[in-house]
């Protein structure tokens, strides 16, 4: 019988078989890498050691290529959080074990929303942990959300521009509901942060508003 790990190592070898076809052709080596970089690096399985140089080095190249433009951070004095924003290399990807790969690693642009000043708005998503929880990678940037009122500040910088906004309004949504609009209005930005609550729990969502004041 088949062991699981020969299945496994069976895949990937299909994988990088594909791979080297494809090398002739950038724009489809690209996809395929980014399908490797979820399925078999970002879930951990330990293949990396087995990988060969040059597809590490592609993936690598891939992913700055693509943040180059999109390096920041966020800041939200009152609570004392501070992390990178993430951008997904993936944006049509969705699925929460990919995202949470990115999670790890700070906070998350959520893919399909706007960059900061555009009109619309720029979601982040962020871990929330319960009380005492060891600060561990990002896992409690978000877990004081809900200290935050109307007129706190919230700043991104991001690709060297700063961007300031004032909290404006706070719900607490089931988990899967759509984000509300917040009376946003068409040529307005507005920034949602959104965390589990309660922290720590994959009950419902808080979601905080803020609409951007200077840039």
């Amino acid at each position: 019988m088949i062991s699981k790990k020969t299945k496994i190592l069976a895949k990937f070898f299909l994988i990088f078989f594909v791979l080297i076809v494809l090398s002739l052709n950038y724009q489809h080596l690209e996809k395929v890498v980014n399908y490797l970089n979820y399925r078999v690096l970002a879930v951990n399985l330990s293949f990396q050691p087995y990988l060969p140089k040059f597809l590490l080095e592609t993936a690598k190249k891939i992913e700055i290529e693509q943040k180059q433009e999109l390096i920041g951070n966020l800041y939200i004095a009152k609570i004392q959080a501070k992390a990178p924003i993430m951008f997904s290399i993936d944006p049509a990807n969705t699925d929460p074990l990919y995202l949470k790969s990115y999670l790890e690693r700070g906070v998350l642009f959520y893919p399909g929303s706007v960059l900061p000043g555009k009109p619309g708005k720029t979601v982040i998503l962020g871990h929330s942990a319960p009380a005492n929880w060891p600060k561990i990678k990002f896992d409690t940037v978000f877990s004081e959300l809900n200290r935050l009122a109307n007129d706190d500040e919230i700043q991104l910088d991001l690709a060297g521009q700063v961007y300031r906004y004032r909290v404006v309004d706070k719900v607490i949504l089931t988990r899967g509901s759509e984000v509300p609009d917040f009376a946003l209005t068409n040529s307005e930005n507005m920034l949602v942060l959104i965390s589990c609550w309660p922290p720590g729990k994959d009950y419902k969502r808080i979601a905080v508003a803020s609409i951007l004041i200077s840039e």
